[in-house]
């Protein structure tokens, strides 16, 4: 894997707060099947569904690798919000306000020592009582974002999530507003979401943030973003919309 700054340890930060439950997921939904129903469930190739089951069999012993949470992850936002190269200060801005929602670990600090896994928040799993991952977490993640607004004393909740970790959350139960972020393209004379470039400019929107330490929303509204430049007229109470013409 990538080598960490010199200042990041491995072994840095703490437990994620559920991580006896995402020990349980793993227990008791995804350790006990082979590679072939790994295939299947997650709809990836006999290669990658057979270092999935072997990382599922290692899941919580000692030894497995651990790496914190903010480094660990490759998918286009934090390619674009390369936290690898963030200094200090916008790294500890990081730690206290930005929270990292997963389908396996519920919602984890930039910190949080995380092992190896591969789930998506759209797979489907039989939970017992619980008919999706975004009904396993919401109750949870819900008090604990709730518990970290007020310690951070944050003015509203900033969402540049992916759809389906918005559902792990019950928006009504949420105790600050909460403002969605949303880049999208003029085709044929109306906005879309192109969602490859809408990920890229989710994380540098990210970084900017960490590197800027905006107070309120309308902080990041002057900001231009991959092209993407802030549509006041378009946008409305719990919506910033980022348009690109």
């Amino acid at each position: 894997s990538t080598p960490l700054p010199d200042f990041i340890k491995p072994e840095m930060g703490a437990e994620p707060v559920f991580q006896n439950r995402a020990v349980s997921l793993i227990r008791d939904h995804l350790a006990n099947r082979d590679s072939g129903e790994i295939s299947r469930l997650m709809g990836v190739s006999g290669e990658l569904a057979r270092k999935t089951s072997r990382a599922y069999g290692n899941f919580g012993r000692a030894g497995n690798p651990v790496r914190p949470a903010l480094f660990a992850y490759r998918g286009a936002v934090f390619q674009n919000m390369d936290p690898l190269t963030l200094d200090s200060p916008a790294l500890a801005y990081g730690e206290k306000h930005l929270r990292i929602l997963s389908a396996l670990y519920g919602c984890l600090r930039p910190f949080d020592r995380i092992e190896p896994y591969r789930l998506d928040m759209k797979t489907t799993l039989p939970l017992g009582t619980f008919r999706s991952l975004p009904e396993y977490w919401k109750e949870g993640v819900t008090d604990f974002l709730n518990q970290e607004a007020v310690r951070a004393g944050a003015p509203c909740f900033l969402n540049l999530a992916s759809a389906e970790f918005v559902r792990a959350l019950d928006l009504k139960r949420l105790n600050r507003p909460v403002i969605t972020v949303n880049f999208k393209e003029r085709q044929r004379g109306r906005p879309v979401t192109v969602g490859t470039y809408a990920k890229m400019a989710r994380g540098r929107m990210v970084r900017r943030i960490l590197e800027e330490k905006p107070h309120d929303p309308q902080g990041i509204m002057g900001w231009d973003i991959m092209g993407y430049t802030c549509r006041v007229g378009l946008s409305g109470g719990d919506e910033i919309l980022f348009l690109k013409d």
